[in-house]
């Protein structure tokens, strides 16, 4: 299937790297450093969905769940109860986005397999096994193997990555000082944006970056200029890219807000139901698709589902946040069905939220 295919691409990232092997690939040094380790921890893995044009499918190594309890009643416990999360005050997505506003020209870049470049020492894989079978096929042999480099949802990983950016540009801030302002100020995990007033100032300041990257075996996917074309790797339908919970549109240099469409399915991991209806249509359709009894966690999980890290919305939505409030004023529970009254208002607010999808802004 579809599914299974992106599944199996994403896996392939990771083996692509070198760092994701399996155990009759490693040397007996390797080996000798870990396997006799008293704990030996397999993190269970899941893949979750998401609308982005590089990796529409992410397998997720899942810390956080527990093992099986032995029979003694040791056991139970997750990786990311034994590691600590450290103080982080270098990531600030606002400063991101604003600081990405108030040029003429702008750039944006996102950093590629950015945690995986980050290696472990052999003595330290235990803690990162992993289970495999070739081409997910069921009957094919279970196979056991690490993953040497640090992966999303381990809970240190991210003061881990950040004190190893802010090493990186204190290395470099006197030979390249753009650079170091680059990686400290307008870095959020592994994108990165600027704007200024000229566009030979970011030319330059790619070319220095991408030295800097290099030295120590980091690889920007794609930089992204105003006035420009992205590059194929990083665009989204209608010629976006993602940009601090924005789409920004290079070429015209404008930003949108995205919102996802009306529906009243689930999502399970990320991707919705198949059969599940996006609403489309008019007013009095937009009655029909309603459910009748409509409730609180409905509409708070449409008011939930799209983020405006800029409050551009902000102003037309005002009233909307009045009409959750009073919602929950007249209901006991979250699946209680409103009242007719205010049904009537959120087929209203749902109609407001219609019109605004897709609104451009300079």
């Amino acid at each position: 299937t579809a599914n299974k295919e992106m599944i199996l691409k994403a896996f392939n990232k990771l083996f692509k790297t070198g760092d994701t092997r399996f155990m009759h690939q490693l040397s007996d040094e390797e080996l000798a450093a870990f396997s006799k380790k008293p704990v030996q921890y397999f993190i269970p893995w899941r893949v979750v969905y998401n609308d982005s044009p590089t990796t529409p499918v992410r397998p997720v190594l899942d810390a956080s769940t527990g093992t099986r309890k032995r029979s003694d009643g040791t056991g139970g416990r997750c990786l990311n109860d034994y590691v600590v999360k450290g103080k982080i005050e270098s990531l600030n997505l606002v400063r991101l986005a604003l600081g990405f506003s108030v040029g003429l020209a702008a750039v944006s870049g996102d950093l590629s397999q950015f945690y995986y470049s980050f290696k472990l020492r052999p003595q330290q894989w235990n803690l990162q096994r992993f289970l495999w079978r070739e081409g997910l096929d069921p009957d094919s042999p279970v196979l056991e193997g690490v993953i040497g480099a640090l992966i999303y949802g381990v809970t240190c990983v991210s003061a881990q990555t950040e004190t190893a950016m802010e090493i990186l540009a204190t290395l470099v801030e006197d030979k390249y000082p753009a650079v170091a302002e680059f990686i400290r100020k307008k870095r959020y995990v592994d994108d990165m944006s600027k704007s200024a007033r000229f566009m030979q100032e970011l030319k330059k300041l790619v070319q220095e970056a991408d030295i800097v990257f290099q030295m120590v075996g980091l690889l920007c996917k794609a930089w992204v200029y105003s006035g420009e074309d992205p590059p194929d790797n990083v665009t989204m339908v209608g010629g976006a890219v993602k940009l601090a919970g924005q789409r920004w549109k290079p070429k015209l240099d404008v930003v949108e807000i995205p919102i996802p469409g009306l529906h009243f399915g689930k999502k399970q991991r990320g991707k919705l139901a198949d059969n599940t209806e996006i609403f489309i249509g008019t007013f009095a359709d937009l009655d029909k698709f309603t459910p009748k009894n409509l409730n609180r966690k409905q509409v708070a999980s449409k008011m939930g589902s799209w983020y405006d890290l800029m409050g551009k919305y902000s102003p037309l939505l005002g009233g909307v946040k009045l009409d959750m409030r009073k919602t929950v004023q007249n209901t006991k529970a979250w699946t209680d069905p409103m009242p007719d009254f205010l049904r009537s208002k959120w087929l209203k607010n749902f109609w407001l939220i219609e019109q605004l999808r897709g609104l451009k802004y300079q």
